[in-house]
C-alpha cells in the first residue's frame, strides 16, 4: 500500500527533500571518486608488477639478430645516408619497416650500441600497450553494458595481458620492438575510433594509426578487419533477430564507411612506398596455394596459437619447427587438429553473426594471427610461427574480455563466481612464475639458443646458431663437441659446416677446415643463397688461405668480400690485418682499417685500433731491420 502522506510531505516541503538529496549525491560523488582512485592505484600496481617482472632485462645482452642489426654494423648510426637506409634496410632485408628502423636509429644516437636502455624502452612500450588494452576494454565494456561497473574486469584484463607469458619474446628481444610498435598503433587506432564522434576527424586519425602500424610491421594489414569486427559488436536495436543482421550491417557501414575508406587509402600509400623502396610488394613463394600440406599447416598454426593464448605455460620457445613431412600426410592427430581449427572458425562465425562478444573475440584473434597462418605461401623462416606473432591477438582478446566477464558475472551463481575467481587467481599466479622463469632465458645468446635446441633438437638452424654462439663466446670445448657431431652425422646445413671450418681454422687444422668448406659448398643449393651467407663463405676461405700461408689468395678473397656487402666492416678489417702482417703495405693496410672503422660501431673500433697499431708497428719495424 502506497503511503500517500509521505509523498505529500516531500512534495509540500521541497527544501527538505533537496536537503536530504544533496548530501546523498555528494556522498555518491565522493564514493565514485574514491573508487576511481582505487582503480587507478590498482592499475598502477599492475603496471609496477609488470615492470618489476621484466626489470632484470636491464642486465640482458643483445641476442639473436640484435647484435647484427644494432651493434655489428653502423649503418643506422652513420650520419651520411642514414635516413635513406631506414627505408631500404640492411643487406638481404625483405621488409619495409621504416618506423621501427627509425626508432632503432634514434636509440643508437641516444644510447649508443648499449642494450640496457633499449631493453628499458621495450618494457616501456609494453606498459603503454597494457594501459591501451585497459582503456579500450573500458570503452568497449561501457558501450556494451552502460550500467555495469567495469573496473574489476578491466583491471583483470590488464593483468592478463601484461603478465601473459607469450609476450615475453616481444619484450625481451630488442628486435621485436617492431611488434610492440605495431600493436601500440593498432590499439591506439581502435581506441580513437571509439572516442571521436566527428566522422572525418575519426577517419583521418584512424588511418594515420593504421599507416604507422604498417610502417612498424606488415602484419598490421589486419587493422581494417579489426575495426569492422569491433563495430559489429556495438549494440544495435533489433539486432537479435534475423532482420537485425541487416540493421547491424547498415550501422557498421554508416559509422565505419569513412574510416575503412581512409584506412584503405593509407594502405595504398604504404604499398606504393614499399614497392618503391623494396622493389616488390611481398616475397611470395611459388608453392601451390591449395594443398593438403598447406591446409594442415594452417590448421596446426591456428590451433597452436590458441593453445598459447589460453594456456601459455607449456610450449613457449623462440622457435616452433615442425618437420614438413609430418604435415604432408594425414594422421589421426593431424585430422583432429584440422577438425579443432574448423570448429574454432565455425563457432567464431556463428557467434559473431549473432553479435556475441565471444564470437567477435574469436574472429579478432583469428584475424590478428592470419598473416602468420601460412594461408598465402610466403616463406618466413624455418619456424612455422613465433611467440611474438601473438602479441596483437592477445591485446585484442584482452580488450574484449571485460565486457564478456561482466555479462557472464551477472548471470553466474555464487559458486560459479567463486570457482571462476579461484581459476583466475591460479592463472595469474602461473603466469607470473612462467614470466619470471622465461625472462632469464633471453639474457644472452647461449641461454636462448640452448633453450631453442631443447624444444627443437633436430633443427639444423638452431644448432648452427648455437655453434656460432659458442665460437663467438670462446666456448671452444662445447663448440668442438658440436663440430664433431656435425661431421660424424654429415650435416646438410651449410652454415653449420662453415662454423666447423671456423673452429678448425682457430685450431690450426687446415684439412678439416677445407673438408667442412667443401661440404658447405655442396649444400648451398638446398638453402637460400643470401649476401650474408656468401660473405661468410668468402671470408672463411680467406682465413683458410691465410692459415696455409697463401697470402695472395687470401688478399684476393678479402677484396672480393668487400664488394658483397659494402656496409659490413668485416672484410675491410680482415684485409687490413692481412696487409699489416705481410709488411711493406702500411699505407694500404691503414686505408683498409679506416674503411672498416667507418662502417663499424665505436666500441668495436676502440677495441681493434690498439691491436692493429701494435701489429702494424711490429711488422713495420721488422721489415725495416
Amino acid at each position: 500500500m502506497i503511503d500517500e502522506s509521505s509523498h505529500t510531505t516531500r512534495s509540500d516541503h521541497p527544501s527538505v527533500g533537496a536537503a536530504s538529496a544533496e548530501p546523498m549525491r555528494g556522498n555518491q560523488g565522493c564514493s565514485k571518486r574514491r573508487i576511481d582512485r582505487c582503480f587507478l592505484l590498482l592499475a598502477g600496481a599492475i603496471l609496477l608488477c609488470i615492470a618489476a617482472l621484466y626489470g632484470p632485462l636491464y642486465q640482458a645482452a643483445f641476442v639473436w639478430d640484435d647484435r647484427v642489426l644494432l651493434h655489428d654494423n653502423a649503418w643506422l648510426q652513420s650520419g651520411h645516408g642514414a635516413w635513406r637506409a631506414i627505408f631500404l634496410g640492411p643487406a638481404d632485408w625483405r621488409y619495409f619497416r621504416p618506423l621501427g628502423l627509425g626508432l632503432f636509429a634514434l636509440e643508437l644516437r641516444w644510447f649508443g650500441a648499449l642494450p640496457a636502455p633499449m631493453h628499458l624502452l621495450s618494457i616501456l612500450l609494453h606498459l603503454v600497450n597494457t594501459a591501451l588494452v585497459g582503456a579500450l576494454g573500458w570503452r568497449l565494456s561501457r558501450e556494451r553494458s552502460p550500467a555495469a561497473d567495469p573496473r574489476w574486469a578491466v583491471a583483470f584484463s590488464m593483468a592478463v595481458f601484461g603478465l601473459h607469458p607469450v609476450i615475453v619474446e616481444a619484450v625481451a628481444w630488442i628486435a621485436a620492438q617492431f611488434d610492440l610498435l605495431s600493436t601500440m598503433f593498432i590499439l591506439a587506432g581502435l581506441l580513437l575510433d571509439r572516442l571521436i564522434a566527428k566522422t572525418w576527424l575519426r577517419a583521418a586519425l584512424v588511418a594515420v594509426c593504421f599507416f604507422l602500424a604498417a610502417c612498424a610491421k606488415e602484419s598490421a594489414i589486419v587493422f581494417p578487419a579489426l575495426l569492422v569486427l569491433l563495430e559489429w559488436m556495438r549494440p544495435v536495436a533489433s539486432a537479435g533477430s534475423a532482420s537485425g543482421w541487416g540493421a547491424r550491417l547498415r550501422s557498421v557501414l554508416r559509422r565505419q564507411g569513412a574510416s575503412v575508406l581512409a584506412a584503405m587509402a593509407a594502405g595504398l600509400v604504404y604499398m606504393a612506398l614499399r614497392t618503391y623502396f623494396t622493389g616488390n610488394a611481398a616475397a611470395v613463394s611459388m608453392e601451390p596455394l591449395f594443398t593438403w600440406a598447406r591446409l594442415q599447416t594452417v590448421c596446426h598454426v591456428l590451433v597452436a596459437c590458441w593453445k598459447l593464448i589460453v594456456f601459455p605455460f607449456a610450449g613457449l620457445n623462440p622457435h616452433h619447427i615442425v618437420d614438413p613431412a609430418t604435415l604432408a600426410t594425414a594422421s589421426a592427430a593431424s585430422i583432429a587438429t584440422c577438425a579443432a581449427a574448423i570448429a574454432i572458425l565455425a563457432a567464431g562465425a556463428w557467434l559473431t553473426m549473432r553479435g556475441r562478444a565471444s564470437g567477435v573475440l574469436i574472429a579478432c584473434v583469428t584475424a590478428a594471427v592470419f598473416p602468420t597462418l601460412h594461408v598465402v605461401p610466403i616463406h618466413f623462416d624455418e619456424s612455422l610461427y613465433h611467440d611474438r606473432y601473438l602479441l596483437s591477438a592477445a591485446a585484442i582478446a584482452c580488450a574484449i574480455m571485460p565486457m564478456m566477464l561482466l555479462q557472464a558475472w551477472a548471470r553466474a551463481s555464487a559458486i560459479v563466481r567463486r570457482s571462476a575467481g579461484a581459476l583466475a587467481a591460479l592463472w595469474l599466479a602461473l603466469a607470473i612464475v612462467t614470466v619470471r622463469t622465461t625472462v632469464p632465458l633471453w639474457f644472452n645468446d647461449t641461454r636462448m639458443w640452448e633453450w631453442g635446441l631443447r624444444g627443437n633438437p633436430e633443427s639444423t638452424f638452431v644448432m648452427e646458431n648455437l655453434m656460432g654462439t659458442y665460437l663467438g663466446t670462446g666456448d671452444i670445448p662445447r663448440a668442438r663437441a658440436m663440430a664433431n657431431d656435425m661431421l660424424q652425422n654429415a650435416s646438410h646445413c651449410p652454415d653449420c659446416m662453415m662454423d666447423v671450418a671456423k673452429l678448425a681454422i682457430l685450431q690450426g687444422d687446415a684439412d678439416t677446415a677445407a673438408r667442412a668448406l667443401d661440404a658447405a659448398n655442396q649444400h648451398f643449393t638446398a638453402t637460400p643463397v643470401t649476401h650474408a651467407r656468401v660473405l661468410a663463405y668468402i671470408l672463411i676461405n680467406g682465413d683458410l688461405y691465410k692459415l696455409r700461408g697463401e697470402f695472395a689468395q687470401a688478399e684476393a678473397a678479402y677484396r672480393d668480400a668487400t664488394t658483397i656487402i659494402p656496409t659490413r666492416p668485416d672484410a675491410y678489417f680482415e684485409l687490413a690485418w692481412l696487409l699489416a702482417q705481410e709488411g711493406g703495405h702500411e699505407a694500404e693496410a691503414r686505408r683498409a682499417f679506416e674503411a672498416g672503422a667507418a662502417r663499424a660501431v665505436p666500441d668495436v673500433v676502440a677495441s681493434l685500433r690498439p691491436r692493429f697499431e701494435r701489429l702494424l708497428a711490429s711488422h713495420t719495424s721488422s721489415s725495416t731491420h
